[in-house]
């Protein structure tokens, strides 16, 4: 019932829309936006928002396994899968998911860190110098914090994950006193 009363607001709006502005609401979207907002608003537009307020735990698990597989445990994000989550569930149904979401979030997290420290530290240092710029805090952050608890085995890790030892990439990506201290920090080489 409260689908069909969505149903027909939505109709309503649009159609005020249409005769508001003389062209129809999805083309306006289509031509103002583009790419993955596109298909988000495209997808509110089709008004498939479950209403009930019941909350299905076996379903609030499966949502958010597929939005932790589509984002934080995967490359790249798979935008789709978040829309048609966010855009059909309810509020309630949402929330269930997300705590759901956050706790394997920090399983995950937890096992990063704790099972495998020097990994987890050497993928910071990675990520805080790849690309264009460089993190000054995260890497000073990470090297001042594991300097004299287990940098050596970082290290060790940076060198056997990403090929160069990790003097060479500091070397490559900063300059000045800034990489003389850095250096300092990585000890003798």
């Amino acid at each position: 019932m409260q689908y069909l009363i969505q149903q027909s607001k939505l109709s309503l709006c649009l159609d005020f829309f249409s005769s508001e502005y003389e062209e129809e609401l999805e083309d306006v979207i289509k031509s103002d936006t583009s790419g993955d907002f596109t298909s988000a608003l495209l997808a509110m537009l089709k008004a498939d928002k479950d209403e009930d307020n019941t909350i299905d735990l076996e379903r609030a698990k499966k949502d958010a396994v597929a939005l932790f597989e589509a984002g934080e445990n995967s490359k790249g994000t798979d935008v789709s899968t978040f829309i048609n989550i966010l855009t059909s569930r309810s509020g309630p149904q949402l929330t269930k998911s997300e705590v759901i979401f956050y706790i394997l979030h920090d399983i995950f997290s937890f096992c990063d860190f704790g099972c495998l420290k020097p990994a987890f530290f050497a993928e910071k240092l990675h990520l805080a110098m790849k690309g264009r710029g460089t993190c000054e805090d995260t890497l000073t952050r990470v090297l001042v914090s594991r300097s004299e608890v287990d940098l050596k085995k970082v290290m060790d890790e940076f060198k056997a994950m990403y090929g160069k030892t990790l003097q060479e990439v500091i070397s490559d990506d900063v300059k000045g006193h800034f990489e003389k201290i850095l250096l300092a920090l990585c000890g003798p080489h």
